[in-house]
């Protein structure tokens, strides 16, 4: 139910479409649950395309890949997104599989079946293969946005000749680094240069950890990880248009925006950010 409603609200910020993330495996949507999620986009006349993520290295990636596609096969306004996942998501025997032949085989399979469907795909530490994906496949790359976001964009699209695209975390309502930590201070405890910055000021990781899953973090914590936030987030709505307009320019087609919120004003913000690229 929260994610038909999440998909709503897609439809009501006329977004293009509703990237559902794959962390957990037992989080994946069965295929019973997206058939009445893609019903109901036809139902509501929208031309959203909803975009299933698969962890490659998850133990039942081809199985949930081969029946994702014959739902969307079936519906036609849907697509997939592959990537090597977060180690974090991952059980002992997962983290020893090898993410790059896997991709490619799921890619391949899923093209064959889906042959104009949207396939999208995670080029983190993937820089050689996800070139030749996008070139073979017509898939589109994304990377993860932080300083290094540009460079990565502008060096796959003048290789592949493809469009590329962006993951981005965003509170586009944030008022201060107390609310962008509430929201994203785990997701920036993930980068290893995050963790060394808290080490190299004598604080211990496990410890800021404690703090964001308490409500926060203080004194030199704080100013690490909200400074780290801004480099991985688009945070507040003048320093994210301005910062996507760079995007933009370096060849960015595609944004993907993980809400830090789902209330009235952060839905408000996303369509003015919205309308200012649409065209």
């Amino acid at each position: 139910m929260r994610t038909q409603e999440a998909t709503e609200l897609c439809v009501e910020a006329g977004l293009d479409f509703h990237l559902i993330d794959a962390e957990w495996q037992r989080d994946y949507m069965s295929p019973t649950e997206i058939d009445r999620t893609l019903a109901l986009l036809h139902e509501l006349e929208s031309e959203l395309n909803l975009i299933l993520t698969i962890n490659a290295r998850h133990r039942a990636a081809f199985d949930t890949a081969r029946d994702y596609s014959e739902v969307i096969a079936h519906h036609g306004n849907a697509g997939l997104c592959f990537v090597a996942g977060n180690p974090i998501y991952l059980s002992e025997e997962e983290r020893h599989l090898d993410a790059k032949d896997r991709l490619m085989e799921l890619v391949a399979s899923s093209r064959h079946k889906l042959p104009s469907a949207p396939i999208f795909l995670g080029s983190e530490g993937l820089h050689d293969i996800t070139i030749t994906l996008s070139q073979k496949y017509s898939v589109v790359p994304f990377v993860l946005l932080d300083s290094s976001a540009q460079a990565k964009a502008s060096s796959i699209r003048s290789k592949s000749k493809k469009e590329t695209g962006v993951y981005c975390p965003c509170h586009l309502s944030a008022d201060g680094d107390g609310s962008l930590i509430k929201a994203f201070g785990a997701y920036a405890l993930r980068r290893r240069w995050v963790r060394k910055a808290l080490r190299d000021r004598g604080l211990r990781v496990i410890d800021v950890k404690s703090q964001i899953a308490n409500g926060g973090a203080v004194g030199p914590a704080a100013l690490v990880l909200g400074d780290a936030i801004r480099e991985l987030a688009l945070c507040g709505e003048s320093a994210a248009k301005k910062r996507l307009a760079v995007l933009s320019d370096s060849g960015v087609r595609y944004v993907a925006l993980l809400l830090a919120e789902e209330t009235a004003e952060e839905a408000s913000n996303l369509e003015k950010l919205r309308s200012r690229f649409s065209s």
